[in-house]
């Protein structure tokens, strides 16, 4: 799947959230993260299924339902830390070798 600008904007945005999710934050932090991850990875889940890329709409989807906060996914903390910035490293490479070129 090649990221639009606007698909760049959204990653970015989900990998600065991520990151910060590693800090000592407000409860209500992670919450609003838990519910910006599911927004922005079902977005791009569909405009991923929508451009026939299978692997990559399954990526997002396994990344809502990890993130979804209806069915809260229950991790200590530790296990958090290391699963956000796995995928904030994931997103990263996604970004750098998936942006078009304008």
């Amino acid at each position: 799947m090649t990221l639009s600008r606007i698909d760049n904007l959204i990653v970015f945005f989900i990998i600065t959230l991520l990151v910060l999710c590693t800090l000592d934050m407000p409860y209500g932090f992670y919450q609003f993260t838990r519910l910006s991850c599911t927004v922005s990875f079902s977005f791009l889940s569909i405009k991923s299924n929508q451009e026939k890329k299978n692997f990559f709409a399954l990526f997002y989807a396994t990344l809502v339902i990890l993130f979804q906060p209806i069915f809260p996914v229950s991790f200590k903390k530790e296990v958090w830390n290391i699963i956000d910035l796995v995928i904030a490293a994931l997103l990263i490479l996604l970004m750098k070798f998936n942006t078009k070129k304008l």
